[in-house]
């Protein structure tokens, strides 16, 4: 994998922990928030693992790089789509607010680290 993916990874985890420590501040039961919120940051961080490793290799015809990234989306929406399923559905007390809190600030990774280039 290249040093861009490592990058928004590591943004992304560095915003999973701040949502993990808001969320257990925020919370009534702060062990729950926190929990809940680094599971949704840990569904982001695996669907951009799941997408750099399907999108990335070797130099290719543009259209064959088209489609390995095609596919890489598409297994991304899916890993997430499970791990979702799994999470909401394997802990019931899981905090829905924290859990989409999560996960929708480890995506924002992806802008924040088109502003830090």
């Amino acid at each position: 994998m290249n040093t861009v993916v490592f990058r928004v990874v590591r943004l992304q985890i560095g915003l999973t922990t701040l949502a993990a420590l808001c969320a257990a501040l925020l919370t009534e039961d702060p062990s729950r928030g926190a929990l809940s919120a680094l599971a949704g940051g840990g569904i982001a961080i695996a669907g951009s693992l799941v997408y750099a490793w399907f999108a990335h290799g070797r130099r290719a015809h543009p259209g064959v790089i088209l489609r390995r990234h095609f596919r890489a989306e598409a297994m991304k929406m899916f890993a997430t789509l499970i791990l979702f399923v799994v999470v909401i559905s394997g802990f019931s007390s899981v905090s829905a607010l924290a859990l989409l809190g999560g996960f929708a600030l480890a995506q924002s990774a992806y802008w924040l680290g088109l502003l830090s280039k």
